[in-house]
Order: structure tokens, then C-alpha cells, then sequence
């Protein structure tokens, strides 16, 4: 089957391919603001909806004579900004019909989100340069070609011996549709946007398996053998929420401020302890994803039937109590990974009700509590007499489920 896969590599740029990464990323920032002001002045002069083709062309004939500066960066960086415009005002009506709460396409400032742009490759010109035979890039065995930008070494060598004498490879096997660049505290990342054919998994042979997630364990595992076992999440911010108040603290009183303490200009030193901040959260989530990603390919390897609860993630993140404990251990994230992995794998993901009272139904006799508060760890059937722990009876009964789904 095809699938579209994403590889992710870090660049290591030297300064002048730093400036022109920079250029691109405001480029891009440029013209989403750019296409946004046209939009709604077109519709507001013209009561019409605009689209990405026409501003692009619009873009293109101002180029010569308003924006000279924009022949600096590739074509296809404000183009797919254009494109991305198009798809928010898409998103945003289509959630007017559903009746969903979709925002409106906002301008973008510069210091409100990380630098990102895309590039198209319908030419053909992004690649990866191994061997050192590339006619155009001589000799250069670790690097990737963005137009524009050129040959961008990248940090690790994408195929590498191990002590084993294994060789790990990790290159795109597909076409390559389109590279998106971002950065992260000051690092570059580039992310390949690749079309393979894989063949078509068996799932694994193992027992199925009801996963119940929650805080105090991050996962409680029922499997049909009968063993139940729970596994804690790192909680990565907790542990640097001290060093992160006290480098916001920091940050607060660096940069030029107003009576009110609002920042009217940002110096070297608010820049530096804004990287800082920057630095402690990519780490923060990157321990959160290793952990994550670790858990989900044991899972998948491992059971052909996985029964989860479908939570509703987001409402539950509204609870002003409960919401940065969510947050930390990754639970949408979690979901969003294993549904990906499960479908590579080919293993069958059941998702359960969310209003099923898995956690107040004992898992012996089947007798439903008619009240189960959250404060409550342990309880004990009034009708059989079975002692319950509130997790590992909540996975036993999302095991029932995918028993009867693996049949």
C-alpha cells in the first residue's frame, strides 16, 4: 500500500545559509499577512471570495516594482504560504457550516510563533546528497539541496554502522513531495514529505490488549493472558516547571519596558534568556515524544487488538485543575500516535465509547456503581465482593472489548 511518510533531519547551516533560512521564513510571513490584507479588501470592496492562484499571480506582477527583495528566497516558499491562507479560510467556513468553534485566519507576527516554510519539489530539486557524485555538488556526502539555499549539511549522517555491523538506515525510499524547514531555539530542522510503497503487514502474534490511561499511571495494560501491568510517564514539565519560573521571572525583566511593565523593544539580553526559555521547552517535549513514541511501537509490535477509550482531550483540557497534568503527559498525543502506528502495523484499534462506565463496572460480575468519584483509587463490588483498583478494572473491561473484536 502507499503512504505518505515524514522524515525529519536537523540541519547544520553555516551563517550565510542561516540569513537566507531567516529571509525565507519571514518571506513566507510576509505573504500570508500580505494575502490576508488582500483578502478581506477584496471581499469587502467586491463582496467576493478571492483564492491562492489569483493573489499569487497578483504577488508576482508586484514583485518587480514593490518587493525586489523577495527574488532573494524561492518561489515556493510565498506561494505555499498563499495555499496555507487558502486552506484557513476553508477550515474556518467549514466550521461555521458544521457549527464548530473554527478561529478566523489571523496576520502572524514575528515573535508569536516559531519560523517554518514549505517547499514545493514538483521540480525535482530537493534531494539527498550521499555519495559525493552529485554533478552540480561535488564531494559533499552528508547534505540536502533546497533551492535557493543549496547544499545544507545535516547534523547526522542519515545511514550509519552500528557496533554490530548493522546498517540503520534512515532515507526516504519514494518521491519526495515537498521539505518543510522550520526552526526550534535557534536550531534548524528540515522535514521530507515522502510517498512509499510498503507491503502490507501481517498483524503481530501476541494477545490483544485494553489500554486504560490516566495521571496517577500514564497506561494500565490488560492483555488476554491475564497479566495487567501499569507504566508511568515521565512528566517532563513538572520537573522543570522551578528552573522555567525562574527564567521567565528573568525574562520578564530583560528588554525595554513600558510604566506597566509591557515590552516595547527587545535587546540582546531578553533575547537570551528567551532562548533559554525556548531550549527548556524543546526539551520538555522532546522527552515527552521519546517516551510517547517508545511506548506506542512496543504496543503495536506486540498485541494485533488495542481497545482505548475515545476521551474527549480537549473538553477535558477546559478543567482549570486537571489541565496542565493532562497536558504534560501527552494523552491526544498519545492517541494521535498509535492510531498511525497501529495502521502501519496493521493492527486493529478499537476505540470505546467515552460515556462507557468502564471504571465503575466490575470486571467479575459485571454490577455498575451508580457513582464513582475520581477521588476514589479503590473500590469493592457490593455484589460479588471482588476488590477493585479503579485502572486496572477499567482495562480489564476494554479488554472484553477487544476480545470480542479479535474474533
Amino acid at each position: 500500500m502507499k503512504i505518505r511518510r515524514a522524515y525529519r533531519y536537523e540541519l547544520d547551516p553555516n551563517t550565510e545559509q542561516r540569513i537566507l533560512l531567516a529571509k525565507h521564513a519571514g518571506a513566507v510571513r510576509f505573504a500570508y499577512n500580505w494575502g490576508l490584507a488582500r483578502w478581506k479588501k477584496i471581499y469587502e470592496n467586491e463582496g467576493r471570495s478571492t483564492n491562492a492562484v489569483e493573489l499569487h499571480r497578483e504577488l508576482n506582477r508586484l514583485k518587480k516594482t514593490d518587493f525586489p527583495w523577495m527574488y532573494e528566497v524561492s518561489k515556493w516558499a510565498p506561494q505555499e504560504a498563499l495555499r496555507d491562507l487558502e486552506k484557513a479560510f476553508k477550515n474556518f467556513f467549514r466550521g461555521l457550516r458544521a457549527g464548530r468553534k473554527v478561529g478566523y485566519p489571523k496576520f502572524r507576527r514575528k515573535h508569536d510563533q516559531r519560523d517554518s516554510f514549505r517547499l514545493d519539489n514538483s521540480s525535482g530539486t530537493i534531494r539527498l546528497l550521499l555519495d559525493g557524485n552529485d554533478r552540480r555538488y561535488p564531494g559533499k556526502t552528508r547534505h540536502i539541496v533546497l533551492p535557493r539555499i543549496g547544499a545544507v549539511r545535516l547534523k547526522e549522517k542519515p545511514v550509519r554502522q552500528k557496533k554490530n555491523d548493522r546498517v540503520r538506515m534512515y532515507l526516504p525510499q519514494g518521491r519526495i513531495f515537498h521539505a518543510t524547514v522550520s526552526r526550534e531555539a535557534n536550531r534548524w530542522f528540515v522535514s521530507l514529505t515522502v510517498e512509499e510503497e510498503i507491503p502490507e503487514l501481517l498483524p503481530p502474534q501476541g494477545s490483544v490488549a485494553g489500554i486504560d490511561i490516566g495521571l496517577e499511571a500514564f497506561a494500565t495494560i490488560a492483555d488476554g493472558g491475564g497479566a495487567v501491568r501499569k507504566v508511568g510517564a515521565p512528566k517532563p514539565f513538572w520537573e522543570a516547571l522551578r528552573r522555567l519560573r525562574r527564567l521567565q521571572r528573568r525574562l520578564s525583566r530583560r528588554g525595554v519596558r513600558d510604566k506597566n511593565g509591557r515590552l516595547i523593544e527587545r535587546t540582546k539580553n531578553y533575547e537570551k534568556v528567551r532562548l533559554e526559555v525556548a531550549k527548556l521547552h524543546r526539551r520538555v517535549r522532546n522527552i515527552r515524544l521519546d517516551f510517547l513514541h517508545k511506548l506506542t511501537t512496543e504496543l503495536v509490535r506486540t498485541h494485533p487488538v488495542i481497545t482505548i477509550e475515545d476521551l474527549n482531550v480537549a473538553g477535558m483540557l477546559k478543567n482549570n485543575r486537571l489541565a496542565r497534568h493532562i497536558a504534560d503527559v501527552g494523552w491526544g498525543t498519545f492517541r494521535v500516535l498509535l492510531e498511525a502506528k497501529a495502521k502501519l502495523w496493521g493492527v486493529r484499534l478499537v476505540k470505546v465509547n467515552r460515556f462507557e462506565p468502564t471504571s465503575k463496572t466490575c470486571s467479575v460480575c459485571g454490577h455498575v456503581l451508580s457513582e464513582l468519584p475520581l477521588s476514589v483509587r479503590a473500590w469493592t463490588c457490593p455484589v460479588c465482593g471482588t476488590r477493585h483498583d479503579r485502572d486496572e478494572n477499567a482495562a480489564k473491561n476494554l479488554l472484553k472489548f477487544a476480545l470480542v473484536a479479535g474474533v
